[in-house]
């Protein structure tokens, strides 16, 4: 799989560079290389939407025009780098090859590109040489897990699970599910649950148990790769998915009764999960966290940081798996990997997310 060096050498050693989409991607695309020569090179881009062909993008002071699909064929003959920044890149290359619009063409995924940017970027974080914070462990050796809907735990997801009782062999593992916990105590969760929308109704549970009970959460595609004992050396904390969110289903940790808990806990007793038009909000879980935890004080940067007794870590602490690049990185601090199943996702987002991680580990 080609690197962000190997893309800005092939686009300096060709006659320049085309971008097919100008959405979202395209954006991060040009705030990205806003101070690089690579930006300089971009002749013109390609959409899909006949409204904008003919049209321009001003950007750092050019004129940049809009094409058709047309366009493919100067693309192919005048030796110009063609980056893909279109959201949906699984479907874009489909559509392109179909139509053979990529024969002979030098071309490149911005989506790849910028995953192995973060990815290393996130390998560059530190954390303090002790973490401990408490002079004794405050945090129960408890692993609490959920598996709602009754159906049995897959056999991958047991493999995972299985490197809990090797890492930590003296935690009390408790599972969680319609036997021993009401799945009615919270109407968001119990919404989620009529639905059978499994990946949400954790989402109120995990920290209800962690508030009541003390302990960490792990969600069930989460697989140890060390001792947890040094966490529990500290009244809570939670992890980085990426620079900009926290993810609670990386992994998490508390001492009962932590008020920081109860209040990311309070936040879904005023929410539903069907709307008042009938519709499942399939907002996922970070995007509340991260909210709740820019209010206390959270910086989006990654980086190990401290908001009162929560303990904030950089992305590869809890989770040794690049979101984007679906690649395993460990540094020498990881605790954990985890292998983003998204049960909470649709179809089409796995789907994309299956073939992102075939092409960057082929």
């Amino acid at each position: 799989m080609y690197t962000p060096k190997e893309f800005e050498k092939a686009v300096k050693e060709s006659n320049g560079l085309v971008c097919y989409g100008t959405g979202k991607r395209f954006l991060r695309f040009i705030e990205h290389y806003s101070e690089s020569d690579i930006l300089q090179r971009l002749l013109y881009c390609v959409d899909k939407n006949k409204d904008l062909h003919g049209k321009n993008l001003e950007i750092k002071g050019r004129s940049i025009p809009i094409r058709s699909f047309q366009a493919f064929q100067d693309i192919r003959e005048q030796n110009i780098v063609l980056l893909i920044t279109n959201l949906y890149y699984d479907q874009v290359l489909d559509d392109l090859k179909e139509k053979g619009y990529l024969d002979g063409i030098q071309y490149y995924c911005f989506t790849h590109l910028y995953g192995m940017l973060l990815e290393e970027n996130a390998m560059k974080k530190s954390i303090p040489s002790d973490i401990r914070i408490t002079s004794e462990p405050v945090i129960p050796k408890k692993i609490h897990y959920c598996w709602f809907g009754e159906a049995p735990v897959p056999d991958k997801y047991r493999k995972w699970m299985e490197s809990w009782e090797k890492f930590c062999p003296d935690y009390e593992i408790i599972r969680w599910d319609e036997s021993n916990y009401d799945i009615k105590k919270n109407t968001y969760m119990y919404e989620a649950y009529q639905c059978k929308k499994w990946g949400f109704v954790p989402d109120y549970a995990r920290l209800d148990i962690i508030y009541e009970h003390g302990g960490i959460y792990l969600d069930t595609d989460v697989e140890l790769v060390a001792n947890l004992d040094d966490m529990l050396y500290q009244e809570a904390y939670v992890g980085f998915e990426r620079e900009e969110n926290i993810n609670l289903g990386l992994g998490f940790g508390a001492k009962k009764g932590m008020p920081v808990i109860a209040e990311m806990r309070e936040f879904y007793k005023k929410r539903h999960f069907i709307d008042k038009s009938g519709n499942a909000d399939l907002t996922a879980s970070p995007v509340y966290q991260t909210g709740f935890l820019l209010e206390k004080g959270l910086i989006l940067n990654g980086e190990y940081q401290r908001i009162g007794d929560l303990v904030v870590y950089p992305e590869k602490m809890l989770s040794g798996k690049c979101p984007y690049t679906r690649r395993v990185q460990l540094t020498s601090y990881t605790k954990s990997i985890h292998h983003y199943e998204a049960t909470w996702a649709d179809d089409t987002w796995k789907m994309r997310n299956e073939l992102f991680e075939r092409e960057m580990n082929s």
